[in-house]
């Protein structure tokens, strides 16, 4: 594209057809092939002219001290950073490297980040007033807005027409003289320390740290680049010693450390980074939140290529029941089956794999930690808890529980003392480019509270939407930085890896990816002792949407309303006292109803059978039992007069991929719908008379099986047509409480597939305030009994009986 006056706005991207019309050297000599004359390629100051130049290797350097007042510093870390980033993208081998899409397309080509660093930096300045004008309005455009990857199918962002190489390196030349110019020279840097992010200086620092984000991101890309694609740069520092030692394909024969889980006491944790502590932050820092962390079990160490190849040998990666819905929508689209980073060798049944590191394949190093996204990452935690039998469900950790494993105060920040150099040696950490791969999770000695690798090696997934705490605000500079990901589509990570650089591997940093999104990230288990309760469930916004997209502590949750729905027939169940009836029929723990009174007479629940006790859940079980029996596959199952969610919650925990449940009461589904987001509920238990007791209703549940449930308001006798060709259905104690049950009835054979089962359990207990005794399907003696009547009544709509038993029911 022409140039254009600084002064013309009128600027568009120019698209093509196909991106290799972006090169300039297709069948001539390629001056980007092998190893970059450094004369050339470096805008700034050679690797070997940079502070953090040791042994032939360029590490970061330690985040500037905003206290320090110290110009010379703050030109150093820029230099630093700077070069970094150009010595890394000296790792693309080949013109073609630059503009070839990301095999995924998700992401732009690599030009663009070799631009967009440099764009940043003039933006943000001119933002704030340190510089007048653009340098180039094209690129400063072009390169301004990077890619939010909305979802795993959202491609077509690769078909821009791109500046150059060539024009893009001197396009960074000038940026880099402009910069360096203003940190030497500009006087409103004499007054950053007193002033911090109302400086206009701190455009410059946040220039420093948004390169250290870009540094990360691009070399997750140039990681899924084709080797041909890619060589060693020769300035950056080496992996981890581990990488050479080679080793066997699989990991039967390798010794490997114990990954046993460590109690750690409940106790109460700050977050949130004071906005006097002399470092650059980003805007989702700032403020200030005390969590009661309860207790909780956390291994060891982060999770190892040996153990998650456990997961990989089982097929993890083809059993459904361990996705969450969208994860194996991630799974399926893309055909995964092993971790991305993983090379298989030979046939796919001999699971034999290398690893691709930055730039090369490796060995596979089974006890380095294993790298993967949010969605396989929970997929590993519902198959380990199964397979161990942990019945409340392996998790990740949260934020809150993230920083009480890393024993970090708010006055303190390693990373403001150390660089990549010193990392490893004074603060027994890998991060700031001690290496460029990922070290054994043994390496290190481990914390106080016997943990290893909190912070460094790999980023680790946590629970926690990323959200705003308490005292959020945006920064001018930088309006968009965190609040349009504050959706409940965005995940937080926390401790940084071994290429965090500066801000990222603050102990203070609070990242936030996609779930299909990669990163250098792994992950920790938790075997909690208490429902989850993450820092999202209580945020007080800003939200990026109009209602708060997150889960809430609060019954008070956005219901989809599917259909009109009869009010008479909803306000019977509007009632609190309904409600608690319910929740204790659905969820009551009778472990205190068991045994015998300081009189020796025993409580009633050791009168009733369990399956009596806790009817919900049977009839959750039994929908199971009967596919099993019938050969019927429960892929989708719709729980018809669902109430609180008692019996839909057992059927995700048995492994169902997807339950749609629907009721008539607004009421119960809010609170279905609250026990899905939050796992529990306060509510009051008649014992006698007017004397009541608190208890709680617990949903013990993780995330990948709740998503799998969707909960709506819906009249039985009116369901829209959405709901159809279901493998199975589920109707408790529902039929003689509809008005008319017939047009229920009636539209079994859309609700139901061919082959598909419908389970009914009713106690057949007909009332006048619930129908009309002439509706009654029996209950008269006219009519006779229900159950003679209701099978004749099916039997004309194409369904054959396969099984018929009496279940007992209590009601607490």
């Amino acid at each position: 594209t022409p140039p254009r006056s600084a002064n013309d706005n009128s600027y568009e991207v120019v698209y093509v057809d196909n991106w290799k019309e972006n090169l300039r050297h297709a069948g001539g000599s390629d001056p980007f092939v092998g190893p970059r004359d450094p004369d050339s390629w470096f805008t700034g100051p050679r690797p070997e002219q940079c502070k953090g130049f040791r042994n032939g290797s360029l590490h970061d350097l330690s985040s500037y001290d905003l206290s320090s007042g110290d110009r010379q510093a703050l030109l150093d870390r820029f230099d630093n950073k700077w070069c970094l980033t150009e010595g890394l993208f000296a790792s693309l081998n080949g013109e073609e490297s630059f503009y070839c899409p990301p095999y995924h397309d998700l992401r732009h080509p690599m030009i663009f980040y070799y631009g967009h660093t440099a764009s940043v930096y003039i933006n943000k300045m001119r933002c704030a007033g340190l510089v007048s004008g653009a340098v180039n309005e094209e690129y400063e455009k072009l390169f301004e807005t990077g890619v939010d990857e909305m979802q795993w199918d959202d491609m077509n962002k690769n078909h821009c027409q791109w500046p150059s190489v060539e024009e893009t390196i001197e396009y960074r030349r000038k940026i880099y003289g402009i910069i360096r110019k203003a940190i030497l020279e500009h006087p409103a840097f004499d007054t950053l320390a007193e002033e911090l992010e109302q400086n206009p200086f701190w455009s410059v620092v946040m220039g420093i740290d948004h390169e250290s984000i870009h540094l990360e991101t691009s070399s997750v890309l140039i990681r899924e680049l084709p080797l041909r694609r890619v060589q060693s740069p020769g300035y950056l520092p080496p992996y981890h010693p581990s990488a050479e030692e080679g080793g066997p394909r699989t990991p039967e024969d390798v010794d490997l450390p114990e990954n046993e889980f460590i109690l750690v006491k409940e106790g109460t944790v700050r977050l949130g980074k004071p906005r006097d502590f002399p470092s650059f932050g980003w805007d989702n820092e700032y403020g200030s939140l005390d969590v009661r962390v309860p207790a909780f079990k956390a291994s060891k160490y982060m999770i190892t290529n040996a153990e998650f190849y456990e997961f990989v040998r089982d097929q993890g990666y083809l059993k459904r029941e361990f996705w969450s819905k969208n994860g194996w929508g991630w799974r399926s689209f893309r055909n995964v089956k092993w971790p991305t980073f993983w090379r298989v060798q030979g046939p796919h049944g001999l699971h034999q794999y290398k690893l691709r590191a930055l730039f090369d394949e490796i060995d596979m190093p089974w006890s380095w930690p294993v790298e993967v996204n949010y969605h396989e990452a929970k997929a590993y935690c519902k198959w380990r808890s199964t397979r161990d039998g942990i019945r409340a469900g392996l998790r990740l950790t949260t934020e809150a529980e993230h920083k009480m494993l890393a024993e970090t105060n708010q006055s303190d920040d390693p990373v403001l003392r150390y660089g990549g150099y010193e990392f490893p040696g004074k603060a027994g950490r890998n991060t700031n480019l001690a290496w460029t791969s990922c070290n054994p999770v043994d390496f290190f000695p481990p914390s106080s509270g016997g943990f290893h690798d909190v912070m460094g090696n790999a980023w680790k997934h946590c629970e926690d939407h990323f959200c705003p705490l308490p005292g959020f605000e945006t920064h001018p500079y930088y309006l968009d930085f965190s609040l349009p990901c504050f959706d409940a589509e965005h995940y937080e990570q926390m401790g940084g890896s071994f290429i965090s650089t500066g801000n990222e591997a603050s102990v203070f940093s609070r990242y936030h990816f996609r779930p299909h999104f990669f990163q250098h990230t792994g992950f920790r288990i938790v075997e909690p002792t208490e429902p989850l309760k993450t820092v999202c469930m209580v945020s007080p916004g800003p939200y990026a949407t109009e209602v708060c997209p997150y889960r809430t502590f609060t019954v008070e949750n956005t219901v989809d309303v599917s259909t009109k729905v009869s009010k008479a027939g909803a306000a019977k169940y509007e009632d609190d006292a309904v409600l608690n009836q319910y929740l204790a029929m659905h969820f009551m723990d009778y472990a205190g109803e068991r045994g015998r009174d300081s009189n020796g007479i025993a409580f009633f629940a050791d009168f009733l059978p369990d399956e009596a006790l806790h009817f919900p859940q049977e009839c959750g079980r039994l929908v199971l039992k009967a596919c099993e029996a019938n050969g019927v596959e429960p892929e989708r199952v719709f729980d018809v007069g669902c109430a609180v969610g008692g019996s839909t919650f057992e059927m995700l925990r048995l492994g169902v991929p997807c339950v749609d449940a629907v009721d008539i009461s607004e009421k119960f589904i809010k609170t279905a719908t609250h026990l899905q987001r939050v796992r529990s509920l306060e509510y009051m238990y008649k014992v006698e008379g007017d004397i009541a007791e608190k208890r709680i209703a617990e949903v013990t549940l993780d995330d990948a099986d709740l998503e799998n449930a969707t909960f709506a308001v819906a009249d039985a006798v009116n369901l829209p047509n959405k709901y159809r060709g279901y493998d199975a259905l589920l109707a408790a104690n529902l039929i003689c409480r509809l008005p008319d049950a017939r047009p229920f009835l009636d539209t079994l054979p859309r609700l139901i597939r061919p082959g598909g089962l419908a389970v009914i359990v009713s106690p057949y207990s007909w009332l006048a305030q619930h129908c009309q005794p002439e509706k009654w399907f029996g209950g008269t003696a006219a009519k006779g009994r229900t159950w003679s009547a209701l099978q004749e009544y099916l039997a004309r709509k194409d369904f054959e009986l396969v099984g018929h038993h009496n279940m007992p029911f209590a009601i607490p």
